[in-house]
């Protein structure tokens, strides 16, 4: 249908809405009813009955010929689901709502989001995260709701085999709590369950209604997982018997009953347009507020932390204070300084090259931006520190190219010491608001900053300790997915240096207060957070800045005399001083 204007799509938005309503007849007491009848509108796979709407004599007529009848349902829970086929337009088309066009939204790992994921709810009908979605397993068919109360069927997978999996969630072995489906075209389909428990459980359940075991207690045979594919190939599952499993009740509650198989979308709105750290970040929506994994944090105390000999290899080159290059976005210009701005309500060093970084998976991160922070985003054990200057690597590695890595280093002020890093970059004629852009004269070496100025010119990396967790960007738009690696002991450094970046940043120059620029803490939210020890594993995977050798010995002066031959044609002399006239048959 073809709308004329906006005000017509406007009704019919409307008139969707008020029809939602209008439906909301069902009492608690039809929940189970209204359950096994959907579990038969899909194992029918009537596609006209399917896409039918629920009316009441329909319903009625359901009830009292299918009173007696066992629920089909063998399975139901919390799970993530991630899949190709969500990119795919010809299957989910985008919704126009007005003049804007909604589609499903995924992660950076590829999850679906979902929309209606509230973090202040906290109940056992609710998501844990925006990414949970409630499961019902009905033979050999999944479909799931935005929570456990709505039975607004957003999205089905009929399923043919199960697949080994490479996936795993962060912290987590190999298929400690993912598993892989093939549906019946053949297309391939990622879940992740809230534990390994969960996930067996699933694994042993699809088995069940896909007919390739009789009992749940062969899947206990041995520990092994009972029909899994290692190719990938179909199992031909549409054959089996139709066995069913034993039946879950669905439980009663006061909540709405709506009508399956309906998607109404929600508009997402533009967030965090123009934000600012005047809140400290406790404004910002979306990911930022929605989020379970944000960042910084509080470390805890290292009794608290989990001992890891795990370490990154960190690699430095001495950064020119002239780029020799241009870069495409043209941040940087050929022959031209590197730039620190004013960028953002904060002081930012942009390069396409501050360093690299790769993970123990083989993950590659290259530096791209430095911010410093004023006071210290990132707390240890409920202290905060007066500084701190983030290094931030963006992924380069095949299915890491929307992660990222940051490297913090912390600041506390302690009388008469500086830094050799932030000497380079001329503390004393930093940018502001009025005055965003300022030229760096000096090479940088980030390596440099855990040095003083009065070390020894020979520029080392020195080994440290640090903390690790998965977090997020500390910033908008928050993406999570985020490894954050915490120095962990602070660099000393004098009040002077700080109260010039504080100064740096100041908005407003009548106001009296200390500016500041810094995210508060989230909650941690059960994440591990590990300690690398420096004195007990050492740090020998960094690499020093590449250096030209010096040959052993010393230089003399020594006096040489060269004779040069000079052609002449015929057998007059040139009349040169000191020219010899050398026979041709002599030489």
């Amino acid at each position: 249908m073809k709308f004329i204007n906006k005000n017509i799509k406007s009704f019919f938005v409307f008139v969707i809405s008020s029809a939602l309503l209008i439906s909301n007849v069902y009492t608690v007491k039809k929940a189970e009813s209204v359950m096994g009848y959907l579990n038969d509108l899909f194992l029918n796979r009537n596609e006209a009955e399917a896409e039918s709407e629920i009316t009441e004599e329909s319903y009625t007529n359901y009830e009292s010929t299918n009173s007696t009848k066992a629920d089909a349902m063998i399975m139901e829970g919390w799970l993530r689901i991630r899949s190709s086929q969500f990119n795919d337009q010809s299957k989910f088309p985008l919704i126009v709502v007005g003049d804007k066009k909604f589609g499903i939204r995924t992660d950076k790992l590829g999850f679906r989001i979902n929309e209606s994921y509230d973090a202040k709810k906290k109940d056992a009908d609710s998501p844990k995260s925006n990414t949970f979605f409630y499961f019902r397993l009905v033979k050999n068919l999944i479909y799931y709701s935005v929570n456990k109360k709505d039975i607004n069927v957003i999205g089905t997978v009929e399923v043919d085999s199960i697949r080994e999996t490479n996936l795993y969630m962060s912290g987590q072995k190999k298929q400690d709590v993912c598993f892989s489906l093939t549906d019946s075209l053949l297309k391939h389909w990622d879940f992740c369950a809230e534990s390994n428990h969960m996930r067996k459980k699933w694994i042993c359940k699809l088995n069940l209604g896909l007919g390739k075991i009789k009992s749940e207690s062969e899947c206990e045979a041995k520990g092994k997982n009972i029909g899994v594919n290692k190719n990938g190939s179909s199992s031909n599952s549409n054959n089996n018997n139709n066995e069913k499993g034993k039946s879950l009740n669905v439980e009663n509650n006061e909540d709405t009953v709506f009508q399956p198989i309906i998607v109404i979308p929600i508009p997402s709105k533009d967030c965090n347009a123009g934000w600012d750290y005047s809140a400290k970040g406790q404004n910002w929506e979306c990911g930022c507020s929605e989020g379970g994994q944000q960042s910084p944090i509080n470390i805890p105390d290292k009794s608290a932390v989990v001992d890891s000999p795990v370490s990154p290899l960190f690699t430095f080159d001495v950064i020119p204070a002239k780029s020799p290059i241009t870069t495409i976005e043209g941040e940087l210009k050929s022959q031209e300084y590197i730039k620190i701005k004013y960028f953002k309500n904060a002081l930012r060093i942009l390069h396409s090259n501050l360093g690299k970084v790769v993970t123990l998976d083989g993950s590659v991160y290259i530096g791209e931006e430095i911010v410093f922070h004023t006071p210290s985003e990132h707390k240890i054990n409920g202290k905060g520190f007066d500084m701190e200057m983030q290094i931030i690597f963006y992924g380069r590695s095949k299915g890491d190219i929307a992660k990222q890595v940051i490297l913090s280093v912390l600041f506390q002020k302690k009388p008469g010491v500086y830094n050799k890093f932030l000497d380079d970059i001329d503390f004393f004629s930093l940018p502001n608001a009025a005055n965003p852009e300022r030229d760096i004269l000096h090479d940088l070496y980030i390596p440099k900053v855990f040095l003083k100025s009065s070390d020894d010119n020979q520029v080392n990396m020195k080994p440290f300790s640090f903390y690790t967790y998965q977090g997020s960007l500390t910033m908008p738009p928050c993406s999570e997915g985020t490894i954050h690696y915490v120095v962990a002991d602070p660099m000393p450094l004098a009040s002077a240096p700080i109260q010039l970046f504080q100064e740096a940043i100041r908005a407003n120059s009548e106001s009296n207060e200390i500016p500041e620029n810094n995210r508060e803490t989230q909650p941690l939210n059960g994440r591990p957070v590990f300690f690398f020890d420096k004195e007990k594993y050492g740090l020998g995977d960094i690499q020093e800045p590449k250096k030209i050798a010096k040959p052993a010995g010393h230089y003399e002066k020594v006096k040489k005399q060269v004779e040069d031959y000079l052609y002449v044609s015929g057998l007059d002399p040139s009349g040169l001083p000191g020219a010899l006239v050398i026979p041709m048959d002599s030489k």
